[in-house]
């Protein structure tokens, strides 16, 4: 079986409370190459998910002070 033959995989990981992790596993055809081709993948499946309007939600928290709550008394 030829390289450029090997099908890519993906599985879902993990999923979390602000996340659905995967992992994907695809063949390139050395090492030097194996950055630049990632980091495409990455960004195409970026721009997939806005095509799809799939946001990726990050969580967020909301600080009181405890010398804030002291004024308001």
């Amino acid at each position: 079986m030829h390289e450029q033959d090997r099908e890519a995989n993906m599985w879902v990981t993990e999923l979390g409370d602000f996340a659905v992790n995967l992992r994907a596993v695809f063949w390139i055809r050395d090492r030097p190459a194996a950055w630049g081709a990632s980091c495409d993948i990455r960004e195409s499946v970026k721009k997939r998910f806005d095509k799809e309007e799939i946001e990726i939600p990050f969580p967020y928290r909301i600080i009181v002070y405890k010398k804030d709550l002291e004024h308001k008394k």
